[in-house]
């Protein structure tokens, strides 16, 4: 287990955070981010969330990988 940052939003605010992770498991891959990005629409859909909703927004990143899943090929 590793502890990661994390970025939440609730009710339109953002809120620094943190939680426990497992290291990369099987098709997964553990990236260190170094910066990322919201658009315009990722904003859009964050307007839409109601409490308690969890979801992704954004995917524009770039970073380090630091783990990789024992099932990861041709990466």
């Amino acid at each position: 287990m590793t502890t990661i940052k994390t970025i939440e939003i609730d009710q339109g605010q953002f809120i620094d955070g943190q939680k426990e992770s497992e290291l990369a498991q099987g098709h997964d891959l553990l990236v260190k981010v170094a910066a990322v990005s919201l658009n315009p629409v990722d904003l859009k859909h964050v307007a839409t969330f109601k409490a308690g909703d969890l979801r992704i927004v954004g995917y524009d990143s770039v970073g380090t990988v630091i783990g990789v899943g024992e099932q990861v090929t041709d990466f």
